[in-house]
């Protein structure tokens, strides 16, 4: 009955033995495949991130792309274009500086497109202009800009 109970017990260690050591295995081999899983996991998002930023960028290109067809049906090809620099400083009178901002409204064939415009009044006073100079001038005034002038 000891040599039984002896032999029992043997065995009933050894079980947990075995038992113990497929556990500890099965717990590293678990640990393992979690690992794999949050890396591919994060592969994944990373994947998709990639994926929507590519598909952002297709839509970018693809709107671009219509713009430039668009504004080559225009006419709006950068080759098309005359390019004039405009520089005006002077000491004018209101109906002259009236007459020269009304030229640099932009239209179908031409565009202005302004870098500065300045009207000032104590300007040409600083300056010191003699009264003749001033004679009948209003303002002074500085503008520069180009015109774009589309070629037929």
């Amino acid at each position: 009955m000891r040599r039984s109970l002896s032999i029992g017990v043997l065995l009933i260690c050894c079980v947990l033995l075995v038992a113990a050591w497929q556990f500890t295995t099965t717990l590293r081999e678990y640990r393992v495949l979690k690992a794999e899983l949050e890396h591919s996991e994060a592969l994944l998002d990373e994947a998709e991130r990639q994926y929507d930023e590519a598909q952002r960028k297709v839509r970018i290109f693809s709107r671009v792309k219509r713009f430039v067809q668009t504004a080559e049906a225009l006419g709006l090809e950068k080759d098309r274009w005359h390019s004039y620099e405009v520089m005006v400083e002077e000491l004018l009178m209101f109906n002259e500086a009236r007459e020269i901002l009304r030229q640099c409204v932009s239209k179908e064939g031409y565009f202005f497109q302004p870098v500065y415009l300045t009207i000032d009044r104590k300007k040409r006073e600083q300056e010191g202009a003699g009264p003749e100079e001033m004679e009948g001038r209003d303002v002074f005034f500085k503008m520069k800009g180009r015109f774009l002038v589309r070629i037929r």
